[in-house]
């Protein structure tokens, strides 16, 4: 278990040739006591702004803010700058400050989230420090697809212990929130995506029945308080997680696609989801539906460019009766499929 937190927590580890320790956690960036923590800002340097700088600023104190504003030249910060700070309440020596850009589709700004990576990288150690904790960085709100960043960053900081060959820094520590842990241990591990071959279902019937006394035991559960804007709820083994954001950057193993009956349906999420898959999952579906008689309510196919492993298309429902059969039938196909993981929009909407 790693203790580089106020709480023990899941880690992985691993340590380059140059004997530069890596290691990923779940857990909160504002815990950590390595020599420093990286946030993110923007370029107002209001600390309110972000789910991630405003817990930091809660658990630092309001000194955080002014020190920020001291040490910046200007009133504003262009994209790609780096401030430091104290720690101040934190359990960290110092905070590195960074403006990352927003997620532009791939047109060149992971170059620059790449720029701040390797410059706190080198910022740690031209201070002697030994220890370095990133978030998932330019994640959440800025919407960098969570498969890059960690291929990002693990990237970076394997190659600058190769090509740096630090002396003091032998620690940095990747901490992210339990909803993206899974696609950052598939990149830390090596695993990669397995794009499962297309299928068609025939629907499935609602469960028809619950055992009274596991509903009751499920419906007393406790909702945990939220971390960066998830709310999560221990079922049994099943975790239930509620949050805001972009199914297309979602790494789970399967996301769901609400769509019409030739599953064609370019509108709203549903477009948002063929376009990053790409063309060859429009194929995908295009062949089901042709090669049966009657479209199937349901069909299984590959994720094409999404960092997700499938996508399970379904016909959209509006009544509440029908869209619990939806759900049922989903889980129901990710259970003999083995599938870990699923993310569901916002269905009826």
């Amino acid at each position: 278990m790693y203790v580089g937190s106020s709480i023990t927590v899941p880690w992985l580890e691993q340590t380059t040739a140059k004997g530069l320790k890596i290691i990923l956690c779940k857990g909160n960036i504002q815990d950590q006591t390595t020599d420093a923590i990286v946030n993110t800002i923007s370029e107002d340097m209001n600390l309110n702004q972000g789910d991630l700088s405003k817990a930091i600023l809660s658990a630092a104190g309001s000194s955080l803010q002014d020190a920020i504003y001291s040490a910046a030249t200007g009133s504003k910060l262009p994209s790609g700058n780096v401030v430091v700070t104290d720690g101040y309440n934190l359990t960290c020596q110092k905070v590195f400050h960074a403006v990352c850009p927003s997620w532009d589709n791939g047109g060149g700004k992971a170059e620059e989230l790449t720029s701040i990576i390797r410059y706190c990288l080198e910022e740690a150690e031209k201070r002697q420090m030994a220890s370095l904790s990133f978030p998932a960085i330019g994640t959440g709100n800025l919407s960098f697809p969570r498969a890059l960043v960690s291929k990002l960053l693990l990237r970076e900081i394997r190659s600058y212990s190769s090509s740096r060959n630090p002396r003091c820094l032998r620690e940095v520590v990747i901490v992210t929130h339990e909803i993206y842990y899974q696609c950052f241990t598939r990149e830390f591990t090596g695993q990669r995506n397995v794009q499962h071959e297309a299928r068609g279902f025939h629907e499935v019937p609602a469960q028809q029945a619950v055992d009274q006394s596991q509903h009751s035991s499920a419906s007393s559960l406790p909702v945990l308080p939220p971390s960066l804007g998830v709310y999560q709820k221990q079922i049994g083994q099943l975790t239930l997680e509620v949050s805001s954001g972009d199914i297309t950057k979602e790494s789970t193993d399967v996301i769901v696609n609400s769509s019409n009956q030739n599953f064609s349906l370019k509108a709203g999420v549903s477009k948002a989801i063929l376009d990053g898959a790409g063309v060859t999952v429009e194929q995908e579906c295009a062949q089901l539906v042709s090669s049966t008689a009657q479209p199937p309510p349901m069909i299984l196919t590959s994720a094409g460019q999404l960092p997700s492993r499938n996508i399970v298309h379904v016909v959209g429902q509006n009544d509440p009766a029908s869209i619990k059969n939806t759900v049922y039938s989903v889980l129901k196909v990710c259970e003999e499929n083995k599938f870990s993981s699923v993310a569901f929009p916002a269905l009826g909407t």
